[in-house]
């Protein structure tokens, strides 16, 4: 799956971040993280890829970019 084609699928996903905590956001952030980093290598994604890949979801959520608490290993 290609970048434009992830990016197509996360702007697709309607979501109103009006009224959100920050902490669901950063929450939303991590568990994203998580979750792709299981698909990474499938994405040919490296760890730096992986990253600005959550970063810019957190954009498509109202979160600011944020880094991780924990390593990615």
């Amino acid at each position: 799956m290609s970048d434009r084609a992830v990016r197509r699928i996360i702007l697709t996903v309607n979501f109103s971040p009006q009224g959100v905590s920050e902490d669901t956001k950063a929450a939303a952030y991590r568990t994203w993280l998580g979750f792709m980093k299981g698909f990474a290598g499938k994405l040919g994604w490296s760890a730096e890829e992986l990253v600005q890949q959550a970063n810019f979801f957190s954009t498509t959520i109202g979160a600011p970019c944020c880094q991780p608490s924990e390593g990615l290993s």
